[in-house]
C-alpha cells in the first residue's frame, strides 16, 4: 500500500483490514472488520486521511471503507469532522475511478449521512438540480433502488424530475412511503407530482377500513388512522377538492373531529353541527397546535354559549385542567371581556369546575385565571385577599394591586391595622406585591412593633427579597434531655399530643428496637414523637429531635434504619413520607449510604428525580466522612446531567458546612480521606505471610515497596480483607482525584487563596494534597493580593522555588494560590516548563501551558463577543468541547428548546452565556447548530439553571470582567470555531 501515512497510529489488526480492503479494490469489507476496528481508530484514519496533500485512488477508497464501517457503527461524525473540507478531492477522485457500484455506493453514503448542501439551485435542472456540485455528482451516481433513506430534499427533486421512478420504487417499498408520508416535510413529494395520488388513497382506504381504537383520554400521538385522514385532507386540498367527499365523511367522526384539519372543513362546509360534533370528539386525541381555525371555533362557541357553546367549552377547560395550552388559550378568550352577556355563564363554567378540586390544583387554577381576568371575578380576589390561604392571599394580591390599585392599597391598611393575625398576614401580602420605598419604611416600621412572630417573619422575608436586613427571630428555647427515662416519662404525661403522621405503610411493631447508649430500648411513644416531629422536616433534624440524638447508639441501631427503609421502599414513597429517609439519617449508620445510593438512576428516569434529591439530605445527616464523601462525589458526577440531583448535593454538604461554621468548599477539602496513607503516602498491607508497604505514587496509582523497588502488584498474596480494601481503595481513589483536580483548577480561575497555616497542614502533610501540591506551581500572595513569589512542593518536603531557591514563606499574613498563567511573565513560565520537564512532573491540569487571551484596553467598552457569530457547530461538538469546561445546558423551555449554555465561574456573580439556534434537549450528536455572539452578564448565585438567558442590553462590559474570566471564556469559546 502506498500511502503509509494512512496506517500510521492504528493498531497492527485495524491496518491490515484496510490494507487488505484497498488491495482487493474497494469490492469487500472483511466480516472481521467491526469487531476489530474501534471508533477511535477510525477517527484516527480519517484524521490522517483529512491531513493528506496528495489525494488519490486508493485514498478515496480508504473514505469508502470508513463510510461502509461507519454505516454499521452508525457512527458518522469523525467523517463530518474531517472531511469536510476535502469534498474537491473526493469529487475528482470518484470521477476517475472506473468501477461503476463503487461512485453509487460512495454517492449514497454522501448523502444519506454526510449532511452535503441539498438546496434547490436558483434554476434547477434535472441534470444539476442542487446548488453543490458535490451534491449533483452524488445525485448523478445515485441508483434509485431504494428511496428508505432518501432525504426529503432528495425526494422532492426525485418527484419533480423523476416522478414515475419514485412511485416504482415506493410502490415496492410500502413502508418508505408511509414514514415518508408522516413526516410534513416529506409530504411536499405530492405538490411535485400527481403520480402518488393513487398510492396515498389506497394506503389510507386501507388503513381507515381497521377500526378506530376505544376512546382511552388524552392520548399524545395520532393513530395511522389519523395519518391517513391528515394526508386524504392535504391531497384533497393539493387537488382542488378532488377527494372533499371522503374528507367529510371523515371529519364528522369522533376520532378526527377535534383536529385542525376537522375543524377547518367543518367549519367551512357544516358550521351548523360543528360545534355538537367537535365537543363529541373532544377527549379522543390530542390537536397538534392550536391552529387559525382552533381560534375561530372558540369564537363561535362563545358566540353560541347558550347553545351548544357552553357543552364545549366545559369540556375544553375540564379536560385540559386549566394547566394546559388548549385551555390557557380558550380561558384567555373567555376572560377578556368582563362584560361579556354571557359573564355569568361563563363564571358559572369556572367556579363549578374549581369546586371539584382540591388542593394544589386550587391555587394553580386561579393563578392561571388571575394571568388573564380582566375583573369577571372581581368579587373572587377581594374574598382571597382575606382569606386564611397564603397562596391565594398572595395570587388575590398581585392581581388587586395590577388591576385595582387604589382600593388595594386602601384594603391593606385596613387589614394591618386588625387585631386578627390573619388579617395583617392578608394586608402583608397586598402591600408586598408592590414595594417601593415608602413601602418598605412602612414594613420596617411594622417589624418593630409587629407582636404576633409568624407576622413578623413574613415581614422580614419580604424585606430580605430587597435587600433589607432585619434582627433574626430569636431562637425557641428547646428543653435538652439530661435523663432520657425523664424525657420518657413527661412525653407519657400528654400521650394525645403524640400522634404518628400519615403513613399507612408504617408498621412501628415490626421494626427492630431503637436503643439509646444505655442499652434500652426506646418506649413505643418516644419512637412515636420522634416519627412525628421529624415529619415536619425536609432534610433537616427538627429542633425537638435535636436532643434525643445524642443518647442514641448509631452502632446498635442500623438494623433499625434498613428495617425503616425496607417498608418506605414498599410503600408509594410519597414526598408527605419522605421524613422517613431523615429518619434513617439520624439513626443509621453508613451501611444505610448504598441502600440510598443505588435507586437514584432509576429514579430520575422514571422522572422521580425528586426521591434522589431527599436521599442526598438523608445521608448528609449521617454526618460521617464516609457519607460527606458520597454528596461530594455525587455533586461531580452530576454535574452535567441530572444536575438536580448535583445541586441537592451541593445543599446538604452546605447546609452541614453552615452547621460547623466553615464554608462549603473548606467542607470538601476537609472530608477528602487520606485512605490510610501516612504523610508520605505509605501504608501497611497485610499479606497471608508478613506485610507489604503500599505507597500512593506522584501519579495517584498504588506501587508495593520490595526493598529498594516499586512494585505493581503485592510482593504475596494479599489477605481477603488487604484485598477488598485494596479494590475499594483504588475505586475511592480515583474518585476522589477527579474531583479534586476539577476543584484545584476551578480556585486557580477563582483566585481562591489559602492561609498559610490551612494551606500547610493541608498541602504538606495530606497524603493526596501533597502530590496534588507537587504537581503545581504556587504562588505567594502579599496583603493587597499581588502575587510576589512563585513555589512549587518538591517530593523531599521543601518548597523552593524553579532554580531550587527555598521558600521561607517571611511574610505573615501572607496567602496561597494556585498561579493562573495570567499573572507570569514569560520568563518565569518559560523557567518553572523547564523545571516540570527537568523532573519529569505531569502538571495536574493545563495550568503554564494554559491559553490567555488579555483584553485590548481599546475594546474594554464592547459587550459582545463575535467570535462565535454566525459560528455553525454541532450539537456533540457544543457538549463534548464545553461541558467538560464547567459550561451548562440551559434549561429546556417549550418543546424542549434550549437558549444555549452558560458558564458560572468559582467566586464570582459574572457568567458567561453563549446563545444558540436550533439547540434542543433532544439533540442528537450530528444536528447542526448555529451559535450568536456571547456575553458576560451578572447572574443569581442561587440559581442551578438558566431557562432565559438576559439580554444582552443586560451584558456588562468587557472593563468589568476579572481578565482571568475574559481569558477563560475566550479559551473555551474558540475550541467550537474551526480554524481554516
Amino acid at each position: 500500500m502506498k500511502n503509509k501515512q494512512l496506517l500510521e497510529g492504528l493498531e497492527k489488526e485495524a491496518a491490515s483490514l484496510v490494507e487488505a480492503y484497498v488491495d482487493d479494490g474497494g469490492c469487500t469489507v472483511p466480516h472481521s472488520a467491526n469487531q476489530w476496528v474501534s471508533t477511535w481508530e477510525m477517527s484516527k484514519l480519517a484524521k490522517s486521511l483529512g491531513a493528506l496533500e496528495l489525494w488519490d485512488a486508493e485514498a478515496l477508497l480508504c473514505v469508502d471503507f470508513l463510510f461502509k464501517l461507519a454505516g454499521n457503527s452508525g457512527d458518522y461524525q469523525f467523517i463530518r469532522d474531517n472531511f469536510r473540507n476535502h469534498e474537491d478531492q473526493i469529487l475528482r477522485i470518484a470521477g476517475e475511478l472506473e468501477n461503476p457500484p463503487w461512485p453509487a455506493d460512495l454517492a449514497q453514503a454522501i448523502i444519506g449521512r454526510f449532511l452535503a448542501d441539498a438546496t434547490f439551485a436558483d434554476a434547477p435542472t434535472a441534470e444539476r438540480p442542487f446548488r453543490s456540485p458535490f451534491t449533483n455528482h452524488a445525485w448523478k451516481h445515485w441508483d434509485w433502488s431504494s428511496p428508505v433513506q432518501m432525504r426529503s430534499d432528495w425526494l422532492r427533486a426525485l418527484a419533480r424530475w423523476h416522478p414515475r421512478k419514485l412511485a416504482e420504487n415506493l410502490t415496492q417499498y410500502p413502508d418508505a412511503f408511509v414514514a415518508i408520508i408522516q413526516n410534513p416535510v416529506g409530504r411536499q413529494i405530492f405538490e411535485e407530482t400527481d403520480l402518488l395520488d393513487e398510492l396515498l388513497i389506497a394506503w389510507a382506504e386501507k388503513e381507515l377500513t381497521v377500526p378506530p381504537p376505544k376512546p382511552s383520554g388524552w392520548s399524545s400521538a395520532p393513530s395511522e388512522r389519523c395519518y391517513a385522514f391528515f394526508n386524504v385532507k392535504i391531497l384533497s386540498a393539493l387537488r382542488s377538492g378532488k377527494f372533499h367527499d371522503l374528507v367529510m365523511r371523515l371529519a364528522v367522526l369522533p376520532e378526527f373531529s377535534w383536529s385542525e384539519h376537522a375543524v377547518e372543513v367543518l367549519l367551512r362546509d357544516r358550521p351548523e353541527i360543528v360545534l355538537k360534533t367537535v365537543e363529541a370528539g373532544y377527549n379522543q386525541q390530542t390537536p397538534w397546535g392550536f391552529s387559525n381555525a382552533h381560534h375561530e371555533l372558540i369564537a363561535l362557541a362563545i358566540r353560541k354559549i347558550a347553545g351548544d357553546g357552553e357543552a364545549l367549552l366545559r369540556k375544553i377547560l375540564v379536560v385540559g385542567d386549566f394547566r394546559y395550552g388548549w385551555s390557557r388559550k380558550t380561558m384567555k378568550t373567555l376572560l377578556e371581556d368582563p362584560a361579556h352577556k354571557a359573564a355569568e355563564t361563563i363564571r358559572g363554567i369556572f367556579l363549578d369546575h374549581v369546586s371539584g378540586l382540591s388542593g394544589r390544583k386550587v391555587s394553580d387554577f386561579w393563578g392561571e385565571v388571575a394571568d388573564h381576568d380582566k375583573g369577571l371575578f372581581l368579587p373572587e380576589w377581594q374574598k382571597f385577599a382575606e382569606g386564611k390561604s397564603k397562596l391565594l392571599r398572595d395570587i388575590a394580591a398581585k392581581w388587586l394591586l395590577a388591576n385595582y390599585a387604589d382600593d388595594a392599597k386602601t384594603k391593606a391598611d385596613k387589614l394591618l391595622a386588625s387585631e386578627v393575625t390573619g388579617d395583617r398576614l392578608a394586608g402583608l401580602s397586598l402591600l408586598a406585591s408592590s414595594v417601593g420605598e415608602e413601602e418598605i419604611v412602612r414594613l420596617k416600621s411594622f417589624h418593630g412593633s409587629e407582636p404576633t412572630k409568624q407576622v413578623r417573619v413574613a415581614i422580614a422575608a419580604v424585606l430580605a427579597k430587597h435587600g433589607i436586613a432585619v434582627a433574626p427571630e430569636p431562637e425557641k428555647e428547646v428543653e435538652g434531655i439530661d435523663d432520657f427515662a425523664a424525657f420518657e416519662k413527661r412525653l407519657a404525661e400528654k400521650p394525645k399530643a403524640i400522634k404518628p403522621p400519615k403513613a399507612p405503610w408504617l408498621s412501628p411493631g415490626k421494626l427492630p428496637p431503637l436503643f439509646t447508649k444505655d442499652g434500652s430500648p426506646l418506649s413505643e411513644l418516644a419512637l412515636t414523637f420522634l416519627f412525628q416531629r421529624q415529619a415536619r422536616e425536609k432534610g433537616e433534624v427538627n429542633e425537638e429531635v435535636l436532643p434525643m440524638l445524642a443518647h442514641l447508639d448509631r452502632a446498635k441501631n442500623a438494623p433499625f434504619a434498613h428495617a425503616l427503609l425496607d417498608q418506605w421502599f414498599a410503600s408509594d414513597m410519597k414526598a408527605t413520607t419522605r421524613w422517613a429517609l431523615d429518619v434513617a439519617g439520624i439513626t443509621g449508620d453508613d451501611s444505610i449510604i448504598r441502600r440510598l445510593i443505588e435507586p437514584i438512576e432509576h429514579w430520575c428516569m422514571g422522572n422521580n428525580g425528586s426521591r434522589a434529591e431527599w436521599a442526598a439530605h438523608a445521608i448528609a445527616l449521617l454526618g460521617s466522612e464516609k457519607a460527606l464523601g458520597t454528596l461530594d462525589g455525587m455533586i461531580q458526577r452530576y454535574r452535567t446531567r441530572r444536575k438536580y440531583v448535583g445541586a441537592a448535593a451541593a445543599l446538604a454538604i452546605f447546609r452541614t458546612a453552615e452547621m460547623m461554621g466553615i464554608s462549603a468548599d473548606e467542607l470538601a477539602e476537609r472530608i477528602v480521606p487520606d485512605f490510610g496513607f501516612n504523610a508520605d503516602g505509605e501504608k501497611d498491607l497485610p499479606l497471608k505471610k508478613g506485610s507489604c508497604t503500599a505507597v500512593l505514587c506522584e501519579d495517584f496509582k498504588i506501587a508495593f515497596r520490595d526493598g529498594e523497588k516499586l512494585l505493581a502488584n503485592p510482593p504475596a498474596k494479599l489477605t481477603e480483607e488487604s484485598e477488598e480494601e485494596l479494590k475499594e481503595t483504588r475505586k475511592f481513589l480515583r474518585e476522589a482525584v477527579s474531583r479534586q483536580t476539577l476543584r484545584l483548577q476551578d480556585s486557580m480561575i477563582g483566585g481562591k487563596r489559602w492561609a498559610l497555616d490551612v494551606w500547610r497542614g493541608r498541602f504538606e502533610v495530606h497524603p493526596l494534597f501533597r502530590i496534588f501540591a507537587m504537581r503545581l506551581v504556587w504562588g505567594v500572595y502579599g496583603e493587597d493580593g499581588k502575587l510576589l513569589r512563585t513555589f512549587r512542593l518538591y517530593p523531599n518536603g521543601l518548597t523552593a522555588d524553579a532554580a531550587g531557591g527555598l521558600e521561607e514563606f517571611p511574610e505573615p499574613a501572607a496567602k496561597i494560590g494556585i498561579v493562573h498563567r495570567m499573572e507570569l511573565d514569560d520568563k518565569v513560565a518559560k523557567d518553572w516548563a523547564a523545571h516540570l520537564k527537568r523532573f519529569k512532573v505531569k502538571p495536574l491540569f493545563k495550568q503554564l501551558d494554559r491559553p490567555v487571551h488579555t483584553l485590548d484596553a481599546e475594546r474594554g467598552n464592547r459587550r459582545a463577543i463575535r467570535l462565535t457569530e454566525g459560528v455553525k457547530t454541532t450539537a456533540g461538538t457544543l457538549r463534548k468541547e464545553l461541558l467538560g469546561r464547567g459550561w451548562s445546558l440551559s434549561a429546556a423551555g417549550d418543546g424542549g428548546s434550549l437558549s444555549g449554555m452558560w458558564r458560572r465561574f468559582p467566586g464570582s456573580t459574572i457568567e458567561a452565556y453563549l446563545p444558540a439556534c436550533d439547540l434542543h434537549a433532544m439533540s442528537s450528536a450530528g444536528d447542526d447548530v448555529k451559535l450568536e455572539a456571547a456575553y458576560f452578564a451578572n447572574g443569581n448565585p442561587a440559581k442551578n439553571n438558566c431557562r432565559d438567558f438576559p439580554s444582552e442590553a443586560d451584558a456588562i462590559t468587557f472593563g468589568n470582567v476579572p481578565p482571568i474570566i475574559y481569558s477563560e471564556t475566550i479559551a473555551d469559546l474558540e475550541t467550537l470555531v474551526k480554524k481554516p
